[in-house]
C-alpha cells in the first residue's frame, strides 16, 4: 500500500543457474523444459497462500527476461501487451522447435539474452500455473531503478531503512523507553569522540541503528539476547540496507554485552575492524550505564578521547564511584576487556 510492501519473499531461482543445470551445451528439448518447469513450480510452491491470484490486482514483472519474453511476444504477434498464457506457450513450442540456443530465430530476442530465455520461459510458466497468473504487465524499473530510489529518499531524508528499523522494533516488541536512553548516551559518547577518532555520520547510524534494536532478540529469550538480535538482524530481509551495513549491525548487537571472541568479525574486512572496535565500545558503555539511567542514578559525567593512545576517559562527580560499587565493578570488568581489543578504558571521579 503507496510506498509499503505488504508481504516480501525471495526465490533462489535465476535464469542464467537454470539455463547450466537443465539446458546443458544449449539444447531446448521438451524433456528439458519440463524438467526447468517442474522445478520452478516445486519452488514457487511454498508462496502459494499469500501470492495466488485472489491475494492480488495486478502482476507486474521488472526482470530484464520478463521485458525480453514481452518483447518477443509483441513482435511475434502473440500479445498485444503484457505476457499471456497463450503467448508462453507459443513461445514455448517456438524455443523447444529451434532445439536449440544457436538456432533460435525470433525478433526481439537479443544476443544477451539467447542464453537465458530457454530457462526464463520455463520460470514464467511456472510462475504462471502455480499462482494462477493469466496476464502479467511489465516495468521498466528493476533493482538498478530501485537502488536509485533508495539513495534518492537518503538524501531527501526519507531513508527507507528508518522503516526498517522501526517496524524490526515494533515486530519484535523492543522496549523504545530503554532504546531511546541508550541512543541518548550512544549519542553522547559519539559526539565527544567523533573527531578524534575519526567516527563519520555513516558511523552514527549504524550506533543509532543498533541502539533502537540491540533488545530484539528478548523475544525469543532473556538469555543472551544479544546473540538472538544479531542472528535476526543477520539473516532478516532489512529493505534498504546492504550486505555490509547488516553484518556490521548485527556484530554491534552481538557485542554491545558479554564477552566475544575474534570469531564475531568474521564477515568483516580486517581493514574495518579497528573502527568497529571503537563503535562497540561506544555500544557498550551506553549499554553499561542504561540502568542507571533509567533508574534515575546516573549524573552528569564527562568523557574525552585520546586517539594516540586509543583510550577513552569518564569522569564523575566527586564520590559518585565511590557511592555505586557495583557501577565501579562493572566499569573495572569493562577496562579489562576492552584492553584486550586495544583500547583503554579510564574513569575517575573529580576532585
Amino acid at each position: 500500500q503507496r510506498f509499503e510492501p505488504q508481504h516480501l519473499e525471495s526465490l533462489q531461482m535465476g535464469c542464467v543457474s537454470y539455463s547450466n543445470q537443465f539446458f546443458k551445451k544449449g539444447k531446448i528439448t521438451n524433456n528439458c523444459f519440463e524438467k526447468a518447469y517442474r522445478q520452478g513450480r516445486m519452488e514457487t510452491s511454498p508462496l502459494v497462500q499469500h501470492f495466488n491470484a485472489d491475494q492480488w490486482e495486478e502482476s507486474v514483472g521488472s526482470s530484464g527476461t520478463l521485458r525480453a519474453i514481452e518483447e518477443i511476444l509483441l513482435l511475434q504477434g502473440w500479445s498485444r501487451a503484457g505476457i499471456t498464457r497463450d503467448g508462453l506457450s507459443r513461445l514455448r513450442d517456438a524455443l523447444i522447435e529451434a532445439g536449440s540456443f544457436a538456432e533460435i530465430q525470433l525478433d526481439g530476442l537479443s544476443d544477451q539474452r539467447r542464453n537465458v530465455i530457454a530457462a526464463g520461459v520455463a520460470i514464467t510458466c511456472a510462475l504462471f500455473d502455480e499462482l494462477g497468473i493469466e496476464h502479467m504487465r511489465t516495468s521498466p524499473g528493476a533493482l538498478r531503478e530501485g537502488v536509485i530510489y533508495d539513495l534518492m529518499g537518503r538524501l531527501s531524508h526519507e531513508d527507507v531503512r528508518e522503516r526498517t528499523i522501526t517496524a524490526l522494533t515494533e515486530r519484535y516488541n523492543a522496549d523504545a523507553d530503554t532504546a531511546n536512553i541508550v541512543e541518548r548516551l550512544a549519542s553522547k559518547l559519539y559526539e565527544a569522540c567523533k573527531t578524534d577518532w575519526n567516527l563519520s555520520k555513516a558511523d552514527w547510524k549504524q550506533l543509532h541503528w543498533a541502539s533502537r534494536s540491540h533488545e530484539i532478540g528478548m523475544v525469543i529469550s532473556h538469555k543472551h539476547f544479544n546473540r538472538h538480535g544479531a542472528y535476526v538482524l543477520r539473516n532478516a530481509d532489512l529493505p534498504g540496507f546492504s550486505q555490509q551495513e547488516q553484518e556490521r549491525l548485527a556484530v554491534l548487537v552481538a557485542t554491545h554485552r558479554d564477552s566475544f571472541k575474534k570469531s564475531a568479525f568474521a564477515d568483516i574486512a580486517p581493514s574495518e575492524r579497528p573502527q568497529l572496535i571503537r563503535l562497540i565500545t561506544v555500544m557498550r558503555l551506553a549499554a553499561l550505564l542504561k540502568y542507571l539511567d533509567r533508574s534515575r542514578q546516573l549524573p552528569d559525567f564527562e568523557v574525552s578521547v585520546e586517539a594516540q593512545n586509543n583510550s577513552l576517559n569518564l569522569r564523575f562527580p566527586g564520590g559518585w564511584l565511590t557511592e555505586h560499587p557495583l557501577t565501579l565493578r562493572a566499569l573495572e570488568q569493562e577496562k579489562n576487556l576492552l584492553k584486550r581489543w586495544g583500547v583503554a578504558l579510564r574513569f575517575k571521579e573529580k576532585a
